[in-house]
């Protein structure tokens, strides 16, 4: 009664070969049809795939204008200043360091131990109008913040250029 064929079974739109069900495979399409229907324009498989990088150590990061500059902040929960290193070269400004966390409870017989280790390290094209020798670094509540002021001159460095 549960005979499989392939005979192409034909739809409203087109006809589709009919393949084996397995479970896995009903699972994917699934996912894959639900991501070709959004509205993208593009195929955006392999979209969510990201190759040496845990999006669990990748802290979160906030840039905002204010006061005549910038101020970057960094979300860093766990990870100690002196695990923390920040360098500029030319307009990009590399955050990078390395959470360290070990527990150890030994209690009635039992022996629970757990580690959480993870580097990152974050790139940010800084705007054309930051004075690099104003960045000024201070960590607080597990959250580093960058101010960074204007410089005045940047105006005057930047100018267009005219094709001809």
């Amino acid at each position: 009664m549960n005979e499989q064929t392939n005979v192409p079974a034909v739809g409203p739109k087109h006809a589709v070969e009919a393949k084996p069900a397995r479970p896995i495979n009903w699972l994917r399409g699934e996912i894959d049809r639900m991501f070709d229907d959004l509205p993208f324009g593009r195929s955006i498989h392999g979209l969510f795939t990201f190759p040496n990088i845990s999006l669990e150590t990748m802290p979160l990061t906030e840039l905002v204008e204010k006061d005549g500059g910038y101020v970057l902040s960094v979300e860093t929960p766990g990870v100690s200043e002196k695990d923390i290193s920040i360098e500029l070269d030319n307009d990009i400004l590399t955050i990078s360091g390395e959470k360290k966390a070990e527990s150890e409870t030994k209690d009635a017989g039992y022996l629970i131990s757990e580690r959480s280790y993870g580097a990152f390290r974050r790139r940010f094209t800084l705007p054309g109008d930051v004075d690099p020798a104003s960045i000024e670094a201070k960590m607080k509540d597990g959250v580093l913040k960058l101010d960074m002021k204007k410089d005045k001159d940047a105006a005057q460095r930047s100018r267009k250029i005219a094709i001809g």
